[in-house]
């Protein structure tokens, strides 16, 4: 109860800040900028859209097919896109996409081992999604303070390198640390199941693993398609950027959509409408491209409900099944 009163409030504070917003700027301006975009250029970047979506798809594929886990394309297209929606919509849920993806898992395979495997792949899957935006947050932050010339150059020095430290630090970690990073805060023997998993996510991330190596490649490429769609966006608009700026607009755009409201709704808007301003772009620039980047995510959240309401039918629809077969038994 406490976490659907958080959400309506955020929400609803979301709303207020996104109409004070409009009427700080101004609507005819926002749509001034808005009209600039063609059908054609909204289903182009739509594509984009759906090329980054279908890129994680196929990385949550290619690691659960290491786990033992089978699903086609489409299959896992859908269970992916409609755990997505779970995070975009309702962001209050804790690990709402994480939870679903594992009781996904838990319909198809019910022993206890194979379950084991499947939650791996979902940690080891989540891993990467947050190192994706993390490596872009990082570029976005380093771009951005090089960019605005804030005056402190020294700061700028000591960021880069820290950042830099740290990426080095995450790196070594992930691939030559061998001790168990649980054990370090808690007491667990080798066979406890959360050492297990460990166990399995430690070996996973090795660079001589062939999965590993695509499932990097998938973030990657994921990574770039994000980065160009929003670029892209901007460019749509008649502003013409270097990378730098797209780099920079993109690590804190994502940045602005950490917050805990449902699409993002105000947050997003705001902060792309302060950063725009900053760059030199235009406020109402700004909040343009707060509402086609949320004119995407939507179009996919949606998407993403609607498979859920399926999935979850035929699951129960499935367990209904199940119960009266036994009941004849």
């Amino acid at each position: 109860m406490k976490r659907f009163v958080f959400a309506l409030i955020s929400l609803f504070l979301g709303i207020i800040l996104l109409f004070g917003l409009l009427k700080h700027i101004g609507w005819q301006e926002i749509k001034s900028t808005l009209s600039q975009i063609s059908i054609l250029e909204i289903l182009y970047l739509l594509f984009m859209g759906f090329v980054y979506s279908i890129l994680g798809s196929l990385r949550w594929r290619e690691i659960l097919s290491s786990q033992g886990y089978k699903f086609s394309i489409k299959e896992i297209y859908e269970r992916d896109l409609a755990a997505s929606s779970i995070t975009y919509l309702v962001p209050q849920i804790p690990f709402g996409a994480e939870v679903f993806k594992g009781y996904i898992l838990n319909s198809k395979k019910k022993d206890s081992a194979s379950l084991e495997k499947g939650l791996t792949g979902v940690f080891i899957d989540g891993i990467f999604e947050y190192a994706t935006q993390w490596t872009s947050i990082t570029l976005g932050v380093i771009s951005g303070i090089f960019i605005l010339a804030l005056p402190f150059k020294n700061f700028q020095i000591v960021a880069f390198v820290l950042a830099l430290s740290l990426i080095g630090f995450f790196i070594y970690n992930l691939f030559s640390r061998k001790e168990s990073m649980i054990k370090m805060f808690f007491k667990v023997d080798e066979e406890n199941k959360v050492r297990l998993i460990e166990k399995e996510i430690m070996s996973f991330f090795n660079i001589k693993n062939p999965t590993f190596q695509k499932a990097f490649l998938f973030s990657f490429a994921a990574g770039l398609v994000k980065l160009f769609q929003y670029w892209t966006i901007v460019e749509f608009f008649g502003k013409s950027i270097p990378l730098s700026t797209a780099l920079t607009i993109t690590g804190l755009s994502i940045i602005f959509m950490g917050a805990p409201v449902g699409a993002d709704l105000g947050t997003l808007d705001f902060g792309s409408a302060l950063l725009f301003k900053q760059l030199g772009l235009g406020e109402g620039v700004g909040v343009a491209f707060a509402l086609m980047v949320r004119l995407n995510n939507l179009t996919f959240g949606f998407l993403g409900v609607l498979l859920l309401i399926k999935l979850s039918l035929a699951e129960l629809r499935h367990k209904i099944v199940e119960k009266i077969g036994k009941l004849f038994n």
